[in-house]
């Protein structure tokens, strides 16, 4: 499945992968369809 997320989630996103966190706190539910990160909603 591809995700389709937006430039700032992409960035967010390859951040998180890069330096090796699991975990994004994010209101957008669209993160959740990234397979790499887990989003947590505050």
């Amino acid at each position: 499945m591809t995700a389709f997320i937006d430039y700032v989630e992409a960035g967010l996103t390859t951040s998180a992968e890069i330096t090796g966190i699991p975990e994004i706190v994010s209101f957008d539910r669209t993160l959740d369809r990234v397979p790499t990160i887990t989003r947590v909603e505050p």
